[in-house]
């Protein structure tokens, strides 16, 4: 079942069954703007439309792109050194004075030479062309790769890990304006039914059937009745704040959602689910990327202390000449080389020992905290099981003791139309109805977020949603 609860916006920014909730897991890298595309409907505004634009507008979510972007440009160029690397080089000098050298005393009598002698001309023009490449880096170039091939697939599944907990915060947002909502309804309906009451004891009253007591009570009760009425008021506007916020709505927004509060499926056992997050929790796929990334930082500072081999090459052409613009053929020089190099490190006073102690620290500690998070994940997981469970148990007696309530308020009214019973047991019987529906109503509340809670806990569920989005941008392209 679906009601409709309207939602007026006044400033910027369902019950589902446990498969439902989880592909509502799903991350979107629209912008803020999609908020106004047309495929979202505010007349039949639904959870899943309100995650589609928390995702849109998280500032987190648009970090972690942003990242994602930053980690391709690093493995972009570390995969630089396996290629040829080419650099062209040129030089124009104009010698306003030429440059002199001088010979000594003895030797310029002999050529009858004396004083200064100029070098070079006017004009000086020097270009080169080189080409180096790495023959063999003793590991070196792979494990730079590696390294940032590890990081960019860690920040990838970073990304799923932070829109997960975007999602949870939206539904969060989105659930607490209906048990709002469902709140306010059952305070109107309480206001109405201590005015009926009212209105009976004055009759009454008037009658001389009943006392002035019960009709102060009926009085009173109708009082008491407005103080709660204007606190649901407030809490719903105080959860629409937090909803638009979560989902960037503008202040001139109207949507009616379109979901409500309701009973949620019975999830599977715990050792599955358990089993499911190990190998599909984003928050485990970062953390195993970063002890790999580790691992190749380890390769890498081990590499420091062996050999490289290079191969280069040089063409270089260089004039001088005096008169005109261009030089004559006998004004211009060219050379060329080949060259192999071999480094291979002596002794660099044991930094790059430093620097593999250092790594492999790293490394250990990733790995403590790949173990720590995936315990804390596996409890995380069992106590949101063993919170849905409770909740479920809860609801179904709250269920029944709603019927029970309403049932025993109609046989209030009927002995009061007949005249068995006062206007006061009737305000009991509406009091112990109106509670009861705000409890069945806080358990509904209840089951919806321990739900999502579990979901958020195994995680990693917009894979297929991540799937279907990139072969739509590839079609389009």
């Amino acid at each position: 079942m679906k009601d409709q609860h309207t939602l007026a916006c006044i400033s910027p920014s369902a019950p589902r069954a446990f498969t439902i909730v989880l592909v509502l897991l799903a991350i979107t890298t629209s912008s803020v703007g999609a908020a106004q595309e047309p495929d979202i409907d505010f007349n039949h505004f639904t959870l899943d439309q309100a995650v589609k634009l928390a995702l849109g507008q998280s500032e987190f979510l648009q970090q972690v792109q942003a990242e994602i972007e930053g980690s391709k440009g690093s493995l972009l160029a570390t995969k630089s050194g396996q290629l040829p690397h080419l650099d062209l080089t040129g030089q124009y000098a104009r010698n306003l004075k030429k440059p002199a050298f001088f010979l000594p005393p003895d030797m310029g009598d002999a050529f009858g030479v004396s004083g200064p002698i100029p070098m070079g001309s006017d004009n000086d023009v020097m270009a080169a062309a080189t080409i180096s490449y790495n023959l063999w880096t003793a590991g070196r170039l792979s494990a730079a790769e590696g390294v940032a091939s590890e990081i960019l697939a860690a920040t990838q599944y970073k990304e799923k890990a932070v829109a997960d907990g975007v999602l949870f915060s939206a539904v969060i947002a989105y659930h607490d304006v209906l048990l709002a909502e469902e709140n306010l309804k059952t305070a109107q309906k309480s206001l109405a039914a201590a005015e009926e009451s009212q209105r009976i004891a004055k009759a009454g009253f008037e009658q001389g059937t009943l006392s002035n007591f019960d009709h102060l009570r009926a009085q009173v009760e109708v009082a008491n009745r407005q103080a709660p009425l204007i606190a649901a008021h407030n809490n719903l506007a105080q959860t629409i704040l937090v909803l638009q916020r979560r989902c960037g709505l503008p202040a001139d927004s109207i949507v009616v959602l379109a979901d409500s509060l309701g009973g949620v499926s019975i999830p599977a056992d715990q050792d599955s689910l358990v089993e499911q997050m190990l190998h599909s929790s984003a928050e485990i796929q970062v953390l195993n990327h970063t002890v790999a990334a580790a691992k190749q930082g380890v390769l890498l500072r081990e590499a420091g202390s062996k050999p490289m081999l290079l191969l280069s090459g040089n063409y270089a052409l260089q004039s001088q000449w005096d008169t005109g613009l261009y030089p004559n053929e006998d004004e211009m020089a060219a050379s060329s080389k080949v060259a192999l190099g071999l480094a291979f490190p002596i002794f660099d006073g044991k930094r790059t020992s430093g620097l593999v102690s250092r790594a492999s620290a790293d490394l250990r500690k990733a790995e403590l905290e790949l173990e720590r998070v995936t315990r804390e994940k596996e409890l995380s997981v069992r106590q949101a099981w063993l919170g849905l469970a409770n909740s479920l148990a809860a609801l179904e007696g709250r269920t029944e003791a709603v019927s029970l309530a309403e049932e025993a308020f109609r046989l209030a009214v009927v002995r009061v139309t007949n005249g068995l019973a006062t206007p006061l047991e009737r305000l009991d019987a509406e009091v112990a109805m109106t509670s009861a529906r705000v409890q069945k109503s806080a358990v509904e509340y209840a089951c919806n977020i321990a739900e999502a809670r579990l979901a958020l806990a195994i995680g990693n569920a917009s894979t297929a949603y991540l799937e279907t989005t990139n072969s739509q941008e590839i079609d389009n392209e």
